[in-house]
């Protein structure tokens, strides 16, 4: 009976080798599967990182564009504000000019008296009204010629001035502001042709 007694230890062993073995594997199958997810919430990581750092960029983008759209209608507003009276300033620029032919031609006719004084003061007013708007004139006359500020309407031949000078203005030019809203109409000289 012994013998049947040793094989069935031999069995029991056989059989209970498996379940050692097991127990001998499964640490290096947990260390494996803990690696294996330690990898993948890595992994998990890096992509959250990767997704919150393209949303901290598009928030930024997007205050950035916010500040510059409002910086731009700022802008655009004080513009309008500041130019919102061109239009009415060009209607009153014909005025004034036709003013100052007037009292021009009255000071060299020898006119004189109260109505040359009234007209001088009237045109007073309307430059001093066009200064508080922001209205300045183009100075011309003697100054190089400037295709952003004249208008050139005639060249002349001079040998007292050099080329490309103003001589003389048949129109004044005005500024609002920065802007140029008429410019001046003006003769510029040229160098003679026998030179």
């Amino acid at each position: 009976m012994e013998t049947k007694g040793k094989k069935i230890d031999i069995e029991e062993e056989k059989s209970a080798s498996p379940e050692k073995k097991e127990k001998k594997a499964a640490p290096k199958e947990k260390k494996t599967a803990k690696k294996k997810e330690v990898e993948l919430l890595k992994e998990q990581i890096a992509a959250l990182e990767k997704e919150k750092n393209e949303i901290r960029d598009n928030a930024l983008r997007a205050t950035a564009e916010t500040e510059n759209f409002k910086k731009r209608l700022t802008r655009e507003k004080e513009d309008f504000v500041k130019y919102s009276n061109e239009k009415v300033i060009k209607e009153f620029l014909p005025v004034v000019d036709n003013l100052e032919r007037a009292v021009e031609h009255a000071k060299e006719a020898g006119e004189g008296g109260s109505l040359l004084e009234g007209v001088e003061m009237t045109l007073d007013l309307f430059k001093k009204a066009l200064a508080n708007l922001g209205v300045t004139q183009v100075s011309a006359l003697g100054e190089p010629f400037n295709p952003e500020r004249h208008e050139a309407v005639q060249q002349i031949e001079s040998a007292d001035h050099e080329p490309n000078i103003v001589v003389s203005e048949f129109q004044k030019g005005y500024m609002l502001h920065e802007r140029l809203i008429r410019p001046a109409m003006v003769v510029v000289s040229k160098t003679p042709a026998g030179k």
